[in-house]
């Protein structure tokens, strides 16, 4: 965990298609155990700054489960999008 100045901390995510990924939220934020994201062009577009254009489906859903000690989300794996709707 990076602590900033401004009572901001940093959650980084390791592994999957979102490794590497930093995001700061305000302290003291206790972020959900376990998430699901959806996988696209056009969120990876958005995370590194491009003009997002045209919407993309989603091609999976990578899941991550937060490993509070290091304040990070660490991956999981990842699934069909239609798996999760069947799932419902």
């Amino acid at each position: 965990m990076t602590a900033e100045p401004d009572d901001r901390q940093q959650i980084e995510f390791i592994g999957g298609p979102f490794d590497g990924f930093q995001y700061d939220v305000p302290m003291p934020l206790l972020p959900p155990s376990t998430i699901a994201l959806p996988v696209s062009e056009t969120i990876q577009r958005m995370l590194t700054g491009e003009n997002t254009g045209q919407a993309t489906p989603t091609t999976s859903v990578a899941m991550y489960r937060f490993e509070r000690a290091r304040c990070r989300y660490r991956f999981l794996g990842s699934t069909l999008p239609e798996t999760l709707r069947a799932a419902k």
